[in-house]
């Protein structure tokens, strides 16, 4: 007899643990200033959150015509900019609100094919291959376990843009634009996902 008791007492004990540790995860997918985002997280604590994301994970395509000095340039290119992140999320008194800190480990460039009096090939991409980010946010969680949240924020690095062109023209031109991107202290983060807390 005792040693059944034991043994529902075990079980019990067993699958509120395992409840518990279910309840402790999440899973969410959005948008960010990178394009599409998904992202897992787990409750460390109450309202300290460990986050995993990544940022800018699809590939998108582009072809525009733009008009320069008069004449236009056909731009036909890439982008894969982004990277993936690891953050923890510190709720202000367990509410909805926080503010996060992690590291971004950035990936891929932008990189584009022009085609005016010349063709040649330019690209813009991250500085450093990991940075540190900054963001203040806000997550609502309903009953039924589903989540939406919004952030904003900085990435501690830099955009720096290249060519594969040797007309000082073009270069020149890198060098400007390169001047420019360096007036960014950081590079500016948003996202909105919508997620479940299982």
């Amino acid at each position: 007899m005792k040693r059944a008791a034991f043994t529902v007492a075990a079980l019990m004990a067993a699958t509120t643990i395992h409840a518990q540790g279910i309840q402790d995860w999440g899973y969410a997918s959005g948008i960010s200033s990178f394009g599409t985002q998904v992202e897992g997280t787990y409750a460390i604590q109450p309202g300290l959150d460990l986050r995993g994301f990544g940022a800018g994970v699809l590939t998108m395509s582009t072809s525009e015509t733009y008009e320069d000095d008069g004449d236009s340039v056909l731009v036909e290119g890439n982008d894969s900019l982004g990277g993936y992140g690891l953050m923890a999320d510190y709720y202000w008194k367990q509410s909805g609100f926080r503010l996060s800190l992690g590291m971004f480990m950035t990936k891929g460039e932008i990189e584009g094919t022009f085609y005016d009096d010349e063709t040649y090939k330019g690209t813009i991409a991250f500085d450093r291959s990991i940075a540190p980010v900054i963001t203040a946010g806000y997550r609502k969680q309903w009953n039924s376990g589903y989540t939406l949240a919004g952030e904003l924020g900085a990435i501690g690095a830099q955009l720096e843009a290249s060519s594969t062109s040797s007309d000082p023209a073009v270069q020149s031109d890198i060098a400007d634009l390169n001047s420019d991107l360096s007036d960014m202290a950081a590079i500016p983060y948003l996202s909105v996902t919508f997620g479940y807390q299982f």
